[in-house]
């Protein structure tokens, strides 16, 4: 605690300014059926929900990666794009999963003209007009979330895209907590989601950002359009997304607010399966994603740790700490500087990353 005084001519006042002291814990996770590690427990809850149901990593993943988009949708969802990779234990072998992006098919470059600055994006990248390569409908690429668990799940899982749904239908129809953290998540972004009529009847109810009442229970912000969408994909299929009612709510829903994304973009994606880049770093070999992901600068990290003369033991030492964070740095900034402009402004992130493993070792 910390205590002065404040004065002027007619009084004296004592100020307190009352410290908080957190400890942050993990707490250690044990089982034999296999794990999955989230940043959002209730999302990770529902991958252990399919590994109790008898599901293996991949139908857990799939289930966890779409749940996602009901209680962490600033991250993820089915709108968005990403990459898996799967070791099978059985074959010793890694796969990757890339439903990465792909622009639509009529995007023109000369739509997004350079306005001066950086962006405050995750790249900090020289900014364009209206932040039109940001956000509304000239942002999007091919949505490639729902193929890509799809195809994962057809290719290495063992249940059906409509079970591994159904946790997640079941939390877009609770609705999304609107406790502090949805809060700051919306308000923050209050101006961007006010531009859109359909996202601020969603996300900014009565004109403002959700809150719950202090000392009131927690209210909670219904996601209908998300629940029935799913109800949709449980019935129809995945595919539904790119080839029936969703994809042409999809087209039309975007082409109203300007977008060149069509039909044609929709059905001709699918989701790959291709051979990850592996690195070798001392005894083990690494396997990553490629492509436009930070696998090609996590490979050449390990490359260049491989090569520095820290001193190997059973705890990492300074040195090699040292080197961690001067080779990562290195990395990260070469990355930067090569993909966009360069920029000290530190950036969110928008990404989920979570981890499943199941009993086998998959």
């Amino acid at each position: 605690m910390m205590r002065g005084l404040f004065a002027n001519k007619h009084s004296t006042m004592k100020l307190e300014h009352l410290a908080q002291n957190w400890t942050v814990r993990k707490p250690l996770a044990r089982s034999r059926g296999g794990i999955v590690a989230t940043q959002n427990r209730i999302a990770g809850e529902a991958g252990v929900r399919i590994l109790n149901a008898g599901g293996n990593a991949i139908d857990a993943a799939a289930a966890t990666g779409l749940a996602l988009a009901a209680v962490e949708p600033w991250n993820s969802g089915l709108g968005g794009i990403g990459f898996m990779l799967v070791y099978l234990a059985r074959e010793k072998k890694v796969h990757v999963v890339d439903f990465g992006p792909i622009s639509p098919h009529r995007l023109n470059p000369d739509d997004f003209p350079l306005s001066g600055g950086t962006t405050t994006d995750l790249f900090t990248w020289p900014s364009v007009k209206d932040d039109r390569n940001v956000h509304g409908p000239l942002s999007i690429a091919v949505p490639g979330h729902v193929d890509g668990h799809a195809t994962a799940l057809a290719k290495f899982g063992t249940k059906s895209f409509a079970e591994v749904i159904a946790p997640a239908i079941e939390l877009a129809d609770l609705g999304i907590a609107a406790d502090w953290y949805l809060t700051l998540k919306t308000a923050t972004m209050a101006k961007e989601l006010s531009r859109y009529p359909s996202s601020a009847a969603v996300w900014l109810p009565n004109g403002f950002p959700p809150i719950t009442a202090q000392g009131a229970p927690l209210g909670r912000l219904k996601l209908k359009g998300l629940a029935n969408t799913m109800r949709l994909l449980a019935k129809n299929g995945p595919r539904d997304f790119y080839e029936g009612e969703v994809a042409r709510n999809i087209v039309k829903d975007i082409q109203a607010l300007g977008g060149v994304l069509d039909a044609e973009d929709l059905k001709n994606f699918h989701a790959r399966i291709v051979a990850p880049l592996e690195v070798e770093y001392g005894s083990a070999r690494v396997a990553l994603a490629g492509g436009l992901t930070g696998g090609q600068s996590m490979a050449g990290v390990l490359q260049a740790l491989a090569k520095q003369p820290f001193k190997k033991g059973p705890a990492p030492s300074a040195d090699a700490f040292v080197a961690y964070a001067q080779t990562l740095r290195d990395a990260y900034a070469e990355r930067l500087t090569s993909m966009g402009e360069a920029s000290d402004e530190k950036s969110p992130g928008c990404t989920s990353h979570f981890n499943v493993i199941d009993g086998e070792g998959n």
